[in-house]
């Protein structure tokens, strides 16, 4: 997948379902923590596509850390793309009970 796109699909970290399935506070330094296992547990080649940052494309702007599945320059060719959730790695999927929300849409910020 190519480094840079204006729009990415993926998985974000998600501090409030984390913090709640951790016994953590959302903005505590447990949750950098969960954040850093959660990058490290899953393999490297398992990633998908990457790692990266970005805000919701119908959010709050607010900036998030991703897991990204794909990635295109305008919004419609990637809204068009489905998603199967069994296709996707275990261990991801896992963290999306855990730790991860989505999948959504984001304007890129890298």
């Amino acid at each position: 997948m190519r480094c840079r796109y204006n729009f990415l699909k993926g998985y974000e970290f998600d501090s409030v379902k984390a913090a709640s399935n951790f016994d953590e506070k959302p903005n505590s330094p447990g949750m950098d923590q969960l954040l850093t296992i959660t990058v490290d547990t899953i393999p490297q080649e398992r990633r998908i596509s990457g790692l990266g940052s970005g805000h919701r494309l119908e959010g709050d702007g607010k900036r998030r850390f991703i897991f990204v599945l794909d990635g295109a320059d305008d919004k419609e060719s990637l809204e068009k793309k489905p998603l199967v959730i069994e296709e996707l790695d275990p261990m991801i999927r896992q963290a999306t009970e855990l730790v991860l929300s989505g999948p959504f849409i984001y304007v890129s910020d890298d």
